[in-house]
């Protein structure tokens, strides 16, 4: 197998156990979790019970491990690139190329 296929390979495989797992054991699972603790928060009754917490942990760490961004880290990376061509004192890290 080349080489270039590995970590491709490795995020389908991760991201369809996770998918398998929240569709066909704990349904409840899916989705980010904010709308189940905005839902308590607000004394609603929330789908969780230990095999859907179980099921949403498992495949997280699956999907996570396999690559796939899951929560704020996605918008982080984004605030973290605008910031990543300067150094602290201000100077440019990446300068742009003069042709």
């Amino acid at each position: 197998m080349p080489s270039i296929a590995v970590l491709p390979i490795f995020g389908a495989v991760g991201g369809a156990i996770a998918g398998y797992l929240i569709k066909n054991i704990a349904p409840a699972a899916k989705g980010s979790g904010v709308s189940q603790i905005m839902g308590f928060l607000r004394h609603k009754k929330v789908p969780m019970n230990l095999k859907v917490g179980l099921v949403k942990l498992i495949s997280g760490i699956i999907a996570i491990g396999s690559g796939f961004p899951l929560g704020p880290e996605v918008h982080r990376f984004r605030w973290e690139d605008q910031l990543l061509g300067k150094w602290p004192n201000g100077s440019k890290l990446l300068q742009p190329s003069e042709e």
